[in-house]
């Protein structure tokens, strides 16, 4: 196999593409299969898991682009809140009583002083994890004080902007 980077960044198509099929003809073997985490695993099921993650990255990616906000309004009093990449060590294992963090957004939306809002940011890097669930984002969207910023938002200038800056675990 070829020495990829870690996420495939700085690569090119055709080397993802050939990297792929020597991986799809050359490990399908009767040993391969045999160990304990590739028990069960065809090339059918390979083609299809992949072609349903892609969709679902896409479908979540389309309603977080159709129902974000791109800017904010630094006429009003807003508290920053970065959403952590899940799962992430730093959360799941260091903060286990936060992990759900729509639980704590809604902790704190309903703890804002009524002149306040909330902006939630999602974190660019869930994209490679297939984003969140749609009714995740669907619940955050529903809370009244709550905006949800797009990920490619620039974080520095919530940051800058907001009175307070609530963290779980992060380095903002």
């Amino acid at each position: 196999f070829q020495n990829l980077k870690s996420g495939d960044i700085g690569v090119s198509f055709t080397d993802k593409v050939k990297t792929f099929f020597e991986w799809f003809f050359n490990t399908f073997d009767d040993e391969y299969r045999q160990t304990y985490d590739h028990t069960g695993v065809t090339r059918f099921n390979v083609i299809t898991k992949r072609i349903d993650n892609m969709l679902i990255t896409r479908k979540r990616k389309s309603f977080i682009d159709n129902h974000s906000i791109m800017n904010i309004n630094f006429g009003e009093k807003f508290i920053y809140f970065p959403l952590h990449i899940q799962p992430e060590r730093n959360l799941d294992l260091d903060a286990p009583y936060f992990k759900n963090q729509l639980d704590v957004i809604e902790n704190i939306a309903r703890s804002l002083p009524i002149n306040y809002k909330l902006y939630v940011k999602e974190h660019f890097s869930m994209k490679y994890r297939k984003w969140r669930p749609l009714s995740f984002y669907k619940t955050l969207l529903s809370l009244p004080n709550v905006r949800f910023l797009h990920p490619s938002f620039d974080s520095l200038t919530a940051i800058k902007n907001s009175s307070l800056v609530i963290t779980i675990a992060g380095s903002s």
